[in-house]
């Protein structure tokens, strides 16, 4: 990008061709070794399994795919809003609790549909992420979903 005043020198980069591809990983190995590599996508597969075993016991939510890496994909069930809730309210729901995450700004999450219902996706695995995330990420779902059920 270019401002009125100044170049912005972040967005220049090598080309990506056959040669470079691999020098953003020979990087990474190089700052933070193998074991380190480990050690950090084993963290956040823990808090991700962690976010999903809290969801599961919060008893409103249900997991809709398997957590892989860090991605948690869930959804309000359907007995959360009423007992015979059909699959059209089912999926405003989502949608909305996507929508209010959104406009509450605290966290993000990205809502999608698959096979026919809406879900979202809490992807962990920020370089600089913590459970102290996570423990926040939980808490503004639990809220907007609290207040989304009400409404």
């Amino acid at each position: 990008t270019e401002t009125s005043y100044a170049k912005d020198y972040r967005d220049w980069q090598i080309p990506l061709s056959r040669r470079f591809r691999s020098l953003k990983l020979w990087f990474v190995l190089r700052m933070y070794g193998a074991k380190g590599i480990r050690e950090h996508v084993g963290a956040h597969v823990k808090q991700a399994k962690w976010l999903e075993q809290q969801l599961i016991s919060d008893g409103r939510f249900e997991i809709t795919a398997p957590v892989v890496f860090g991605l948690v994909v869930f959804r309000i069930k359907p007995q959360a809003l009423s007992d015979n809730a059909s699959t059209e309210v089912v999926n405003a729901a989502n949608v909305e609790l996507v929508k209010r995450i959104h406009e509450d700004n605290r966290v993000f999450l990205v809502g999608t549909h698959v096979k026919g219902i809406d879900v979202l996706r809490a992807a962990i695995g920020t370089a600089f992420g913590t459970q102290e995330n996570v423990n926040l990420l939980l808490q503004v779902i639990q809220e907007l979903t609290t207040s989304v059920i009400e409404s």
